[in-house]
């Protein structure tokens, strides 16, 4: 690209290029622009990763019963296809009522985004004999769906809670809420004000740090998420959970940022810590069923949308780590992780949050007026001390 340099009495028009070519053998691959340099690592090792391979692993999005497909999900999928051959699968049954079967032998990974319709029992057995055969999914799921004329949700059932809970995990009918981690949301604005408030039904998740997926990420940005349980802690394990002021309510009913849930309505009782993603891997003990192949599920679909993404990379981050343990590839996983921003306060009352906001805003103005009108009044006792020992001196000489 063309720039311009200025310094003292010059002006000089350079052509510079700021992409970088890798070469390997006789493959090469490129970075056509450098626009940032904190994934730059993760970038050139993938490259150089993706060339030494003899195959691409395969990752297949099921894009049947609404599903959402890597193309709405553009920068997964820019991530994605780096390093894997991201294809698209519909597993609907043709005119004789055949499903078409999925083999691990063609696709290491599939991944299930936000199916909106009930999966079929047909296509129920059809990924249960995939993960049984060695395959591994990735499930982002949801047990209700909004109501498009008011802020309400309903009840809604993908179908997939057997293969689940085959694998030790369970997908509740309840709806995750933290009152201490979450995310602000607008009002709108009324009058010249723009109004903001906490909106605890979009909870900001908080890593276990026990899996490769998620020990170096801090926080995940959720919206409407599905409470998940560990039904056999010997094979699943939590990813990320609410803190100890989560808690659920039905998955049916008002989402309203101002009544849904708020510190008066709820039982202080219930609160606890909720989980809302998980992995599982197969059993390995004596007369295990066989249930084999990794999973990962998530009880919320929209971590992957474009505002959720750009407010909390490591949306992007954590879905990219799990298609890598998936893959059992997770040699990079270290390295894209390092790309994170800092985890948000958190407060355990209204009192925390609002000292320090006042104490940030006039409290350290104030100590700033408070030294200066010390140091004023401890001059002014120094230079009457002065002066009344010159006239003291004065004084004595008259």
């Amino acid at each position: 690209m063309q720039f311009n340099v200025i310094r003292q009495d010059e002006f000089e028009i350079r052509n510079g290029y700021l992409g970088l070519s890798v070469q390997y053998a006789d493959e090469h691959k490129t970075i056509p622009f450098v626009a940032r340099t904190d994934d730059l690592e993760y970038q050139l090792t993938s490259s150089i990763a993706g060339m030494m391979r003899e195959r691409m692993p395969r990752v297949a999005f099921i894009t049947s019963f609404g599903a959402q497909s890597p193309f709405a999900m553009p920068e997964l999928n820019q991530v994605l296809s780096s390093r894997y051959e991201v294809r698209s699968v519909n597993l609907e049954a043709d005119s004789l009522g055949l499903v078409p079967p999925l083999s691990a032998d063609s696709f290491d990974v599939i991944a299930f985004v936000g199916p909106t319709t009930p999966v079929s029992p047909a296509v129920v057995s059809v990924i249960d004999a995939y993960l049984e055969g060695g395959g591994a999914g990735l499930f982002l799921v949801e047990n209700s769906q909004l109501n498009p004329q008011a802020p309400f949700t309903e009840m809604y059932d993908a179908g997939l809670g057997s293969i689940f809970e085959k694998r030790g995990i369970g997908v509740t009918a309840e709806m995750a809420y933290d009152l201490q981690s979450n995310q602000t949301v607008s009002l709108g604005r009324q009058s010249i004000f723009n109004l903001l408030t906490p909106y605890p039904l979009w909870p900001v998740a908080i890593s276990t740090r026990t899996h490769a997926t998620n020990r170096d990420l801090e926080v995940l940005s959720l919206a409407w998420a599905a409470v998940l349980e560990i039904q056999d802690s010997t094979r699943a394990t939590p990813l990320w959970t609410t803190t100890e002021y989560g808690g659920r309510k039905p998955a049916m009913g008002s989402i309203d940022p101002q009544t849904a849930v708020t510190v008066q309505n709820v039982n202080q009782e219930d609160l606890g810590i909720q989980v809302l993603a998980a992995a599982s891997v197969p059993g390995e003990q004596e007369g295990d069923d066989g249930a084999g192949g990794r999973i990962v599920v998530i009880g919320d679909a929209d971590l992957l949308q474009g505002q959720f993404v750009q407010q909390s990379p490591q949306n992007l981050a954590f879905v990219a780590n799990a298609i890598d343990w998936l893959a059992q590839d997770e040699l990079l996983i270290e390295i894209r992780s390092k790309d994170r921003t800092p985890a948000p306060l958190q407060f355990s009352s209204d009192f925390q949050k609002s000292a320090l906001k006042w104490g940030n805003m006039a409290g350290v103005p104030m100590l700033f007026v408070l030294l200066g009108f010390l140091r004023t009044v401890s001059r002014r006792k120094r230079a009457a001390q002065l002066w009344s020992q010159v006239e003291r001196h004065i004084g004595g000489e008259s």
